[in-house]
């Protein structure tokens, strides 16, 4: 696994999600239309955009990915038991670029409709700090046996060290331009 900075891209993805919300935006009847994470992962500059970020590498395996076998997948997961979504939104929420303020747990049937979405923050299902590219996951193993790298790695596992690796970049940066002036 290495270093994905979504801080380095994060007015890129800020752009294209907002004109995402912007084009989804129906004037006539007030509200928005097909809001969500389907239509979002049809975006090919945000899959682009999220490669470019992981250098073409698989957040899970760290293979090079094919542009079309790019999948799309989130840190905060898409869907959280109601029994245990409070307490998981809490959990994930003390961590980096998902902190309260910047995006927002929301599930794709609990978009707002009306009226127009105002950002930031982001649903967490649509939002670029909380969605990284991975590959479809098939490991061949000889013969016809194909494991799923997804199944076996979850992003919520992955989590801690890929806020710890964030904070720390960010800190080197900010020493360096100490040193610098």
């Amino acid at each position: 696994m290495q270093f994905i900075n979504k801080f380095k891209y994060k007015r890129k993805g800020h752009r294209i999600i907002k004109a995402f919300i912007k084009d989804k935006w129906n004037n006539d009847i007030q509200r928005d239309v097909n809001l969500n994470y389907n239509e979002l992962k049809r975006i090919k500059a945000f899959k682009y955009l999220l490669l470019k970020e992981q250098q073409g590498f698989c957040c899970y395996c760290m293979r090079k990915i094919p542009f079309n076998e790019v999948t799309l997948e989130h840190v905060m997961p898409h869907h959280l038991e109601d029994k245990k979504r409070k307490e998981e939104v809490k959990y994930y929420s003390k961590f980096g670029r998902l902190k309260r303020g910047k995006i927002y747990y929301c599930p794709d049937k609990e978009i707002p409709i009306s009226p127009k979405l105002h950002t930031p923050p982001y649903p967490h299902c649509i939002a670029h700090e909380n969605l990284v590219a991975s590959c479809q996951g098939k490991v061949f193993e000889g013969g016809e046996n194909i494991y799923y790298i997804n199944a076996a790695i979850t992003l919520g596992e992955m989590i801690k060290l890929f806020h710890y690796f964030s904070f720390r970049e960010q800190q080197r940066l900010y020493d360096m331009k100490l040193m610098v002036h």
